[in-house]
């Protein structure tokens, strides 16, 4: 199984243990985070990242949903942590903004060679605007949310 169908198999899991109720839930010990939880279990459209650690993603299952709340609150400082690993296997350059012409040049067009940050362009994009905006967060102790 290749390793991204593995992680998310695992970020399935959790979500499917985490949302069982009951009274014999109160007892089991919590699962620990997969992986890269606060980057993979969190969503691009909704949510908030807070300027704290937050070991885990919190879910709101509220129902009706909570206007304004989003699903997930995630952690800036753990969303920048997972981010920067990543961004060092691809050996992104540091201080890279996003506003910078060679990663808009690569997410637009990946190189078929190269340094790997080029042949992942737009995973590259990603990964600095979102070390940018969790960067941002923890200068400034605001929240990130996506609009």
């Amino acid at each position: 199984m290749p390793l991204l169908d593995q992680l998310y198999a695992q970020h399935n899991a959790y979500i499917a243990a985490t949302e069982r109720r009951g009274l014999f839930s109160r007892f089991v010990k919590p699962r620990t985070a997969p992986p890269f939880a606060h980057l993979l279990l969190h969503s691009d459209c909704e949510g908030f990242y807070l300027p704290r650690r937050l070991e885990n993603v919190i879910f709101d299952r509220s129902v009706p949903q909570r206007e304004g709340v989003g699903y997930m609150v995630g952690s800036a400082p753990i969303l920048w942590e997972e981010c920067h690993l990543l961004a060092s296997l691809i050996d992104l350059p540091e201080g890279l903004t996003t506003q910078d012409e060679q990663l808009w040049e690569f997410a637009d067009n990946p190189a078929l060679e190269g340094p790997l940050w080029q042949q992942y362009g737009v995973e590259a994009y990603c990964l600095t605007v979102l070390m940018r905006a969790a960067e941002a967060s923890s200068r400034s102790g605001a929240a990130v949310e996506f609009v």
